[in-house]
């Protein structure tokens, strides 16, 4: 009986430690997520509250999704510049309120020093915290929520209706911003072939998954086709000035003409404007200036990533899957191609990396048990104190003590 006494004395001990760590891993959290806010969060920009003003009564189809609800539902407060302010304010607290329930849950799973450190390397990361508060008011933001919503219910959806919510999901971050399909849309399929690869069990089976999501991606593709090619307007300087003067009647803020201009931008448009600017002396020193304030926490996401995926047990189908996932979290790196917020689109990458970490599932086992080298815990908090330091990069450059300090140094 004395025995039985006791371990049950341990176990309690033990249960009340972890809920004492856990407690005090959520503390922590929460004040490095007030810290970074209030450190780095400003004003949503005129070129950002622009997008809000886009319409489909005002004849703008392209990213006119949240301007258009706006116009429909609530037209007194349509084009207010107050208003848009405050919905930045309020998507802004709901992605980091997913972060937390993700960093906090990942961490009273894995109960180890090692995963607090990850999940402080990635709230502290110039890529995701800093870089949404700097960036408040971007349409971007309103499409992580919708993503991080659906993958913390993901486990709670219906089976045979999972397919057809994230087809929908695909469509309505089209209508967003076209450019979603990429940054966030690429994140969902990742998520959903890691779930499922456990299923694979031959060469037919692989195929039959990959055209199945093929399947269910398709009508968002077709529609951000259509958004990139016919829902373009007919460009002349004068239909630009005409549509700029239209809008500014229903603002009660300076429309910005470049915002606008997207409306009247092909494609190929957007290749031939992005290779000049991203060659321009300036820009290309705000963009080494991103990159080492963003290389760190990329390759401590991409090496925990690889360690969390690959195992040798697993064969080769299941690995071409690790592969394809690989591949599509690293999707938002092609956009280079068409727009010049390079350093936005390698934050999309990192910050896709350590959601699919953290926000795992009964089929994906990212183990962190195994103790690190105290060489490599001292780089991790020596990441974590750097990028609470330096602050957030912005869409187009780094933090602003890299830009006028280190890329000065290396660019003359």
């Amino acid at each position: 009986m004395q025995n039985g006494s006791s371990s049950e004395v341990a176990m309690i001990n033990r249960h009340l430690k972890n809920n004492h760590n856990n407690f005090y891993a959520l503390y922590l959290y929460v004040a490095l997520i007030l810290y970074i806010t209030t450190k780095n969060i400003g004003n949503v920009s005129k070129w950002m509250a622009t997008h809000y003003i886009f319409s489909i009564k005002k004849g703008l189809l392209s990213r006119a999704f949240v301007g258009s609800i706006l116009d429909y539902i609530a037209p007194h407060l349509y084009g207010k510049y107050g208003v848009i302010e405050a919905i930045g304010n309020v998507v802004l607290f709901s992605v980091f309120l997913c972060f937390l329930i993700l960093v906090y849950r990942y961490f009273c799973k894995q109960k180890t020093f090692t995963s607090l450190l990850m999940t402080l390397v990635f709230l502290t990361s110039p890529a995701t915290m800093a870089f949404l508060a700097v960036d408040k008011g971007r349409l971007d933001q309103i499409g992580y929520v919708l993503a991080l919503i659906y993958l913390l219910l993901y486990q709670r959806l219906p089976k045979k209706s999972r397919g057809f919510i994230l087809a929908f999901l695909l469509c309505v971050l089209v209508l967003i911003h076209e450019v979603l399909l990429v940054l966030i849309g690429s994140l969902l399929f990742a998520y959903h072939l890691l779930n499922e690869k456990g299923d694979i069990r031959s060469v037919r089976d692989c195929i039959q998954l990959i055209l199945r999501y093929m399947a269910i991606g398709l009508p968002a593709t077709l529609l951000a086709f259509f958004m990139l090619t016919k829902a373009r307007l007919p460009y002349s300087p004068e239909k630009v000035q005409e549509m700029v003067a239209y809008l500014r009647n229903f603002s009660d803020f300076d429309i910005v003409k470049d915002a606008v201009l997207i409306h009247f931008r092909t494609i190929n448009d957007n290749q031939g404007f992005t290779t000049a600017l991203a060659s321009n002396p300036y820009n290309v020193k705000r963009y080494i200036s991103a990159l080492i304030a963003l290389l760190p926490t990329f390759i401590m996401g991409f090496v925990f990533f690889i360690r969390s995926v690959w195992s040798k047990s697993e064969d080769m189908l299941q690995k071409l899957i690790n592969i394809l996932v690989l591949l599509l979290l690293l999707m938002p790196l092609s956009l280079v191609f068409i727009g010049i917020d390079y350093p936005r689109w390698m934050a999309s990458c990192i910050c896709n990396i350590f959601i699919i970490i953290f926000v795992g599932s009964k089929k994906i086992s990212f183990a962190t048990k195994k103790k690190w080298p105290v060489a490599i815990s001292v780089i991790f908090i020596l990441i974590i104190f750097t990028g609470l330091m330096v602050g957030g990069i912005t869409a187009t450059g780094g933090p602003q003590i890299f830009t006028n300090w280190l890329a000065k140094i290396l660019i003359s």
